[in-house]
């Protein structure tokens, strides 16, 4: 009798950047869906992003894919129609597994929108809770914040309006309103922004009253998605002493890697509580970490159907934008710009000019053009590699992203 052993996807996640997608400022999600076809055929990230499994495991097989991976696992199928699979092995209440995403490309980070104010010890954080954060699928990215009144904001920086209807980012450092000329307005996508970074601690937590008058201090470390409740504890450590404490240490080490919360508690209503990513590993933590989890509750976002333990194979989403700069270009001859051009004039010498706002770095659709002595001249796109941040001259405050392109 012939005896056959069937994998089936559990999920998969595609990694999507408007970098190699978009055509010029039009959205990839808005092209013609051949034009759209032709891009993803040609889409790869193998040269940008490596993806590898925290741990290996024989349950699972994990694949690299050019537009992200995915997760196999052993199945037997239900005599359904259309046929359906369970798992061969049951996966148990509770499940977890984490990706790692490291980047291969030193220059990633010039073509692509994220954060150039970088906060110490935080790291990109995503998983299928998402949903429970008021995303919907199939993103795995969490709602943009909304504008805090006095924040200082830096080029590139994606904020939502009150009503959460529309998107805009800062092009230049700024503490002013969304209305201002310092934001332009987006197309609302679900992409990755500062609301996807966690805090990030390693073993040895470290904690400095900030009260007089604590002798009795307790340490709960609790696993936010473990059980059904949504919280397990998971480590607990006390200090007590005869005087007042000041700093408090803990080793940390025996934890796996996970997002926990930390909650110091002590005398007299004592509270100090936070909730970060504990990274217990020798090794540097990576760019990002991606964590899907089987339980009960999650809707869409499910790896399981929770009736019929069923796999309902969900393709997730990352979403990455294109970083926006100013180009400038430098002529080798005079030029003369129109008062519709979307280049500026810069210097007298009228050799060197700038685009009047912020254009989207692309892998390769030109979008500038230039009229010169009759003819329209295609303007060739900046290289991710020239990109620089640049203080204004008569605000040293104000800072914006610049491209270079010599003629």
């Amino acid at each position: 009798m012939a005896f056959s052993i069937t994998y089936k996807r559990l999920f998969e996640v595609k990694v999507l950047h408007d970098y190699y997608l978009n055509q010029g400022e039009t959205p990839f999600d808005e092209l013609d869906p051949a034009i759209l076809d032709a891009k993803m055929a040609a889409y790869s990230l193998d040269k940008e992003l490596l993806f590898y499994p925290e741990k290996a495991t024989s349950r699972y097989v994990f694949r690299q894919t050019p537009v992200g991976f995915f997760i196999a696992l052993k199945v037997e199928p239900r005599e359904t129609i259309p046929v359906t699979y369970q798992p061969f092995s049951p996966l148990g209440g509770h499940q977890k597994i984490t990706v790692l995403a490291a980047l291969k490309n030193p220059v990633f980070n010039n073509f692509t929108n994220l954060p150039i104010h970088q906060e110490a010890n935080t790291i990109y954080y995503f998983s299928n809770l998402a949903g429970g954060t008021g995303s919907s699928f199939p993103t795995l990215t969490k709602p943009f914040a909304k504008l805090e009144s006095g924040k200082t904001y830096f080029p590139g920086d994606l904020v939502a309006s009150a009503d959460g209807s529309k998107l805009y980012e800062a092009t230049t450092t700024t503490k002013r309103g969304l209305g201002t000329a310092d934001w332009e307005k987006r197309p609302l996508k679900p992409y990755v922004s500062a609301a996807d970074k966690v805090t990030l601690v390693n073993s040895a937590i470290s904690h400095t009253l900030t009260t007089a008058g604590v002798q009795k201090l307790t340490l709960s470390v609790l696993d936010l998605n473990v059980d059904e409740a949504g919280k397990q504890l998971v480590y607990e450590e006390k200090w007590e002493e005869n005087q007042d404490l000041q700093t408090v240490q803990a080793n940390l080490q025996s934890l796996p890697i996970g997002y926990y919360q930390f909650k110091f508690e002590g005398e007299s209503g004592y509270l100090h509580e936070f909730s970060a990513y504990l990274w217990t590993k020798s090794e540097k933590p990576p760019f990002a970490i991606i964590e899907l989890f089987h339980k009960a509750g999650l809707g869409d976002y499910a790896l399981l159907d929770d009736a019929e333990n069923t796999l309902t194979m969900p393709s997730f989403e990352i979403r990455l934008k294109n970083r926006a700069s100013f180009w400038r270009y430098f002529f080798t001859k005079d030029i003369t710009l129109p008062a519709d051009a979307d280049l500026e004039e810069e210097a007298s010498s009228n050799r060197q000019a700038i685009t009047k706002k912020a254009k989207h770095l692309t892998s390769s659709y030109n979008t500038l053009t230039l009229e010169q002595d009759g003819e329209e001249v295609s303007l060739p796109n900046p290289s991710a590699a020239q990109l620089r941040p640049e203080r204004d001259a008569g605000n040293p405050d104000k800072i914006k992203v610049v491209s270079e392109v010599y003629l």
